[in-house]
């Protein structure tokens, strides 16, 4: 029985702490709505407004402050630590975009609507005097600084937020410590 029981747990023990990766690590779309995906790749859920889709000819209604409390704001299958996200303070470099676009242009139908997104990087030197953010432009998969605020009045683009995925550790433990007693039950019953 004590072979039997220590191989088992070499098994799985393994599989739980080290999880396969997912077939292709494709994105998933999650739930009933159209605006949930999960990347494997990144660990990472992605999500947007649903009224970006609404509009035939979508026009920008997001300053980067109002992207930036949506975003910190939300609240979503039971998660509230969303977030903008994070772009590379140049023109180069991955990104959670970046990565994001890459995994997106494997479909033919579009996921996500093909639009320029704020991110939650300001960038420090600014553009032409005026405090900046980087966007995301993921008709061409480009980034680059936008003003903020200008004397005309504020740029607009659209949210995205993002979230980790990354399994809490008090959630292995304790899927750890039922595994345990479940064998340890199954020992005490054999005897």
């Amino acid at each position: 029985m004590r072979s039997y029981s220590s191989v088992l747990t070499a098994l799985l023990l393994p599989l739980f702490l080290f999880p396969p990766p997912s077939f292709g690590d494709s994105l998933t779309i999650i739930g009933n709505s159209n605006n949930l995906i999960y990347d494997p790749g990144q660990h990472l859920y992605w999500t947007w407004e649903e009224a970006t889709w609404a509009t035939p000819t979508p026009y920008p209604d997001k300053t980067w402050e109002a992207a930036k409390q949506w975003a910190e704001g939300l609240t979503m299958g039971g998660f509230n630590d969303w977030r903008l996200p994070v772009l590379p303070n140049n023109n180069n470099g991955a990104s959670e975009l970046s990565s994001l676009f890459t995994q997106l242009a494997q479909y033919t139908t579009p996921l996500m609507p093909k639009l320029i997104y704020w991110s939650g990087t300001i960038s420090p030197e600014g553009l032409g005097g005026n405090p900046a953010a980087w966007q995301f432009d993921f008709q061409y998969g480009t980034q680059f600084r936008a003003t903020i605020e200008t004397s005309n009045g504020k740029t607009l683009a659209y949210a995205l937020a993002v979230r980790s995925a990354v399994p809490e550790p008090a959630s292995a433990l304790l899927f750890l410590a039922g595994l345990t007693g479940t064998f340890w039950h199954l020992r005490k019953k054999r005897r």
